[in-house]
């Protein structure tokens, strides 16, 4: 059997009964749904508006490298791209970056992010990520990084002390690999 809404079809099931209402449908058995647009989002488990989902985004995008005090990191055009995916106010993002020049750089450094940090109550949408960088001055697993609420960028540090140490733009080189990872709640 197969369902037309708007003009398409596009739900099929072979044991499908489905009731016409003001509100939508409602169906007893098996529903598969291919193809299905439903503008405004769909309500998950509830009707409330923590059960609403109205956003699916998946993407790249053209990330940037910022030092916290000085000088610049340049990535190398091939390797520039990170890509993400977006579920609700949930973003993942995970990219492979590699700087082409390096000018001076000094303090922190920081990887751009697609979508601004929420801020929520008592610092709750403050976050961590996983960082791998390859081939710099200080060691592989010296490095830390962090996600603060209203920023759009992933912070990077250097652990190798009792708390971070903001030198890690210090120690990046031209042709350095910087992998990377995180997940962060968004307005």
């Amino acid at each position: 059997m197969a369902i037309t809404l708007n003009g398409t079809t596009g739900i099929t099931s072979p044991d499908i009964n489905v009731t016409a209402q003001t509100t939508g449908f409602t169906t007893t058995g098996n529903l598969t749904a291919a193809d299905l647009t439903l503008s405004g989002g769909v309500y998950l488990g509830g009707t409330v508006a923590a059960n609403h989902l109205d956003d699916y985004e998946e993407g790249d995008y053209d990330a940037t490298i910022t030092c916290g005090t000085s000088g610049t990191i340049t990535l190398n055009a091939s390797y520039n791209r990170a890509s993400y995916v977006k579920v609700g106010s949930l973003v993942h993002v995970q990219g492979l970056l590699i700087p082409s020049a390096v000018s001076s750089p000094t303090g922190y450094f920081g990887i751009s992010l697609p979508f601004t940090v929420a801020a929520l109550t008592d610092r709750a949408g403050d976050s961590s990520g996983c960082i791998l960088v390859h081939a710099s001055s200080a060691n592989v697993r010296d490095y830390v990084c962090m996600i603060n609420e209203s920023l759009s960028q992933l912070l990077v540090y250097l652990g190798d002390g009792t708390a971070r140490q903001a030198d890690s733009a210090n120690a990046i080189i031209a042709s350095a690999q910087i992998s990377f990872q995180c997940s962060y709640r968004t307005t």
